[in-house]
């Protein structure tokens, strides 16, 4: 199930998006722009899914001559490297999140916690595809960008990861 939900994201996403911004009612407004396109695929996911519960992590990155906007949704994270110094761009939604934890218990969720916090005890997540958004200003100082999954982050901090890629071998 969460694999279809994710081929809905990668063959949608951009393309929702693209005529979102070439519509006539586009005012440069990244953020405006990002949230119908998540809306419309996070709709599409839930007609084609057979359960109706259903959701995805990820993390997107546009990388303009001025700005980098960044979205994620769940344990996905956008880590930049400007100047030597590692700059989170994403904060992980989790329902260890205070903020994260309120917003559920709003909507009626249940957040249980034996050893950590999860959705209904299960998920680690705590969001279907409701992104959060944020938009940096370039600098000639920006190195790299690292946009990767918990698998990634479960295991390396951001500041690890960053002084790693000066080290990795390009394939």
């Amino acid at each position: 199930m969460a694999e279809m939900v994710c081929l809905i994201c990668a063959k949608r996403m951009h393309v929702i998006l693209v005529e979102l911004v070439i519509s006539s009612e586009w005012d440069r407004d990244w953020t405006g722009a990002l949230k119908p396109c998540f809306s419309i695929v996070d709709q599409e996911a839930i007609f084609n899914s057979a359960l109706r519960l259903v959701g995805s992590t990820m993390v997107m990155a546009i990388v303009g001559g001025h700005q980098i906007i960044i979205s994620n949704c769940g344990d996905y994270r956008a880590v930049l490297s400007r100047d030597g110094v590692t700059i989170p761009l994403t904060v992980d939604q989790k329902p260890n999140r205070p903020d994260e934890k309120a917003r559920i218990e709003t909507t009626r969720g249940l957040v249980l916690s034996v050893f950590n916090p999860r959705m209904l005890g299960i998920l680690n997540i705590s969001r279907s595809i409701e992104p959060e958004i944020r938009v940096s200003n370039r600098t000639k100082g920006d190195e790299f960008l690292i946009l990767a999954s918990d698998g990634i982050w479960n295991n390396v901090s951001n500041d690890e990861a960053c002084d790693d890629v000066p080290n990795a071998e390009v394939v």
